[in-house]
């Protein structure tokens, strides 16, 4: 409201009256009784109002009024004599204009001059006046101060206790000025209708809407509420599922090794048996010392992982009830109502029972409503994922109320495992990719925060998937990148090469080369899954399938020793150099292809041969040495764990870059094919890559796919150039 006036300013009086002396008046008549006796007359009091101070009043449109410093004295008069002139509070404030009474809150909006009168009941008033002067640049804004409950169970009826709406405003006068109101006279609504008392009745998010008159225009701004099927975090029963039907082999294959550099002893069998070894330095225990602070998913157990659905802008009409159900089936669904796996049945069967994940899926998580790095899609970076991490993992254990020690089964201030399925189109150019990755953070057991994590777009669960220009066909509610993703979570590195020359140690035929197959022998003796029968000597082993635990062959270099515990067992660990051989058949989950990459499974049975090279480094700033196997078994726990070789290439070799000794054809593994073809992109592994009945082996005759260096002429094929020896034979499969 805009108050001129055209009241004159009253000046106050200035008169000084000494006692006794007093202003002219009219002619007083004195009264006279019969009695002829004087009667004084009553004494005339009068009261004033004056001004004794004024406040500051250099005002702009939009500011408040602000008296302070205005000082009103009373001034009392007998007969025109001044007698008192006290400072007082109990009078009225008015605007000239209209005679309302001036609000102690009240703010300019329009330019003018103003004019105040100060009124008191029995006193004459006064009155002053003011400029209040053009302001510019009027930004206002709602700011969410704290949200409500935000996650709620279908049924729920929505509470808005908790929430904090204030208004922001800026604008320029002599200076710019900046000030925030938290104001409580704004209306919710959700889909246009008033959001108090709302039920959820699905699981769709809702947006509620705030709205308010601001001073110039209608503001509004919002927040997600979402809600989820009945309360299942961490609460998911030991995995049974009665539609698994696990196709275990009658057929065995029969080996004979021999090595001409270790004869038998008398009495000697030349191995040790699965049962006799203790895999005691795995994935599980580099994963608590290694010099990248990553610490695994733990690979037994009954293992909960936290799965946060992420809302990134533009895509909120992802959100629905058929996707989170998608997803929800993707992670934890039966075997039966699935063309491949979940994420847990997958795992529960290739680690023979052993590895049971368990968790659940929160709600949609809208991360801009909490932090306003990812209001934009452009906010989601490599760098912000890490921090998003962390964010959502908060949010859910807000939301929720959930324990986050209950997601450290193995104690180590790190949950086991979470996963953030993203609602935007995948793309192999940017952020919006798939893979796992580490914040590097590790917390208490008191405290644990997210450590591993993977990241997902929902286009690789559903049939939408894009990559490196193409699109890719898979099919709906498909796992096969999630359980690859969980295969780092767990501690596995990729079998295939980030280089484009079409190299390919494992021949495209492994879940973590193209997502295809179980894991291999190795890896599941990396996860601590299986032992092998370690040959040393030359011995005959009949062996199943590898649809059987504990049905792997390895045949170290000559020179391998074995440490044994107390209990006379053999101490073993996969972080070394060998072969492996085992019995493949394309049963269970050796039976599908993977649609997406157009991989089509193996038909046929027989041995399948694998080189290993995984042996530790340790890592310090002036440089990298190797730990040998029997050292790692003994260590005082002061290693920084580094694992320099891989199945990638950079220049000629990843390794190269280490300065590794030989280093220009290292694998981390290789599939050592029985047709001698060697394995890459446009040579696949295929059936005829698998040894059968009378086919045999020696590093002679297979030398084209090993490392094979010369030193004193004599040929080494292992890495680590240590004599090997060892050749074999498939006597039978049947």
């Amino acid at each position: 409201m805009k108050h001129k006036s055209s009241l004159l300013f009253v000046l106050p009086l200035f008169l000084l009256f000494s006692c006794g002396e007093s202003i002219p008046s009219a002619t007083t008549t004195t009264e006279t009784t019969s009695e002829n006796t004087s009667v004084e007359p009553e004494p005339v009091i009068t009261k004033t109002l004056t001004i004794a101070a004024y406040p500051s009043l250099d005002l702009f449109v939009y500011d408040a009024l602000d008296l302070t410093g205005l000082l009103v004295n009373e001034n009392t008069y007998t007969d025109g004599v001044l007698t008192s002139s006290e400072p007082i509070d109990d009078y009225e404030l008015r605007w000239a204009e209209d005679k309302s009474l001036v609000a102690s809150d009240y703010r300019f909006f329009s330019e003018g001059t103003y004019t105040i009168l100060i009124e008191k009941e029995g006193a004459t008033g006064t009155n002053f006046s003011f400029e209040v002067t053009e302001s510019t640049a009027l930004i206002q804004t709602l700011v969410i101060n704290s949200l409500p409950k935000t996650t709620y169970h279908v049924g729920d009826t929505l509470s808005l206790d908790g929430l904090s709406v204030s208004l922001s405003t800026r604008y320029k006068a002599d200076k710019f000025k900046r000030f925030t109101q938290v104001i409580t006279d704004y209306t919710l609504t959700i889909d246009g209708e008033e959001a108090d008392g709302y039920v959820f009745e699905d699981m769709c998010p809702k947006q509620i809407e705030i709205s308010y008159q601001g001073w110039e225009k209608d503001l509004s701004t919002s927040f997600t509420v979402s809600a989820v099927g009945d309360s299942h975090l961490t609460s998911l029963d030991h995995y049974e599922d009665s539609t698994i039907n696990w196709r275990k082999d009658s057929t065995k294959m029969t080996v004979r090794i021999s090595n001409p550099n270790r004869p038998n002893e008398e009495g000697d069998k030349g191995y040790f048996a699965p049962d006799e070894i203790v895999n005691e330095f795995n994935l599980n225990q580099y994963s608590k010392r290694n010099a990248y602070n990553w610490h695994y998913t733990p690979s037994k157990g009954k293992v909960p992982f936290l799965i946060v659905p992420v809302i990134i802008p533009g895509y909120e009409s992802w959100a629905t009830n058929e996707n989170w159900n998608m997803i929800y089936k993707a992670f934890f669904g039966n075997s039966s109502s699935l063309k491949f796996e979940s994420l847990r049945s997958y795992y529960y069967q290739s680690s023979f029972g052993q590895l049971d994940i368990t968790g659940g899926v929160t709600g949609y998580f809208n991360p801009g409503e909490v932090d306003s790095t990812y209001k934009k899609a452009s906010g989601f970076t490599e760098y912000t994922t890490a921090q998003l991490a962390d964010l959502a993992c908060k949010w859910a254990a807000s939301s929720y109320s959930v324990n986050l020690n209950d997601y450290d089964t193995d104690d180590d201030g790190c949950i086991d495992g979470m996963w953030m399925v993203y609602l935007h189109p995948s793309s192999s150019s940017g952020n919006f990719w798939g893979y796992t990755s580490t914040t590097s953070e590790v917390g208490t057991v008191e405290a644990p925060k997210v450590n591993t994590f993977g990241w997902a777009s929902l286009d690789f669960i559903n049939d939408d998937f894009r990559g490196n220009g193409k699109y890719f066909s898979n099919h709906e509610c498909d796992a096969h990148v999630l359980i690859h993703e969980t295969g780092h979570m767990l501690g596995l590195s990729d079998y295939y090469s980030y280089g484009e020359g079409g190299y390919a140690p494992t021949g495209n035929m492994d879940m973590m080369d193209h997502n295809i197959n179980d894991h291999n022998s190795y890896s599941k003796m990396l996860y601590g899954w299986i032992n092998p029968y370690i040959v040393y000597g030359n011995a005959t082993i009949t062996l199943d399938s590898i649809q059987s635990q504990d049905s792997v062959i390895l045949i170290p270099y000559d020179s391998a020793e074995y440490l044994k515990n107390e209990e006379g067992k053999v101490r073993f660990t996969p972080f070394d150099e060998y072969l492996i051989l085992d019995y493949f058949t394309p049963l269970n989950l050796n039976s599908q292809g993977y649609d997406c990459y157009s991989m089509n499974p193996l038909t046929a049975s027989g041995g399948r041969l694998e080189h290993v090279d995984a042996r530790l480094f340790n890592y310090s700033y002036s440089g990298i040495t190797e730990i040998k196997a029997n050292d790692l078994l003994n260590s005082d726990g002061s290693y920084s764990y580094f694992r320099p070789i891989s199945n990638t290439e950079s220049g000629n070799r990843a390794e190269s870059i280490y300065h590794l000794e030989n280093a220009n054809a290292f694998d981390e593994l290789r599939w050592i094919t029985a047709n001698k073809v060697l394995a890459s992109v446009n040579d696949p592994v295929t059936d005829a890559s698998l040894f059968t009945a009378s086919s045999s082996f020696s590093f002679e005759a297979f030398k084209n796919q090993f490392n094979t260096t010369k030193k004193n002429n004599e040929n080494y094929y292992f890495n680590n150039q240590e004599p090997t020896s060892a050749n074999f034979e498939i006597i039978s499969i049947s």
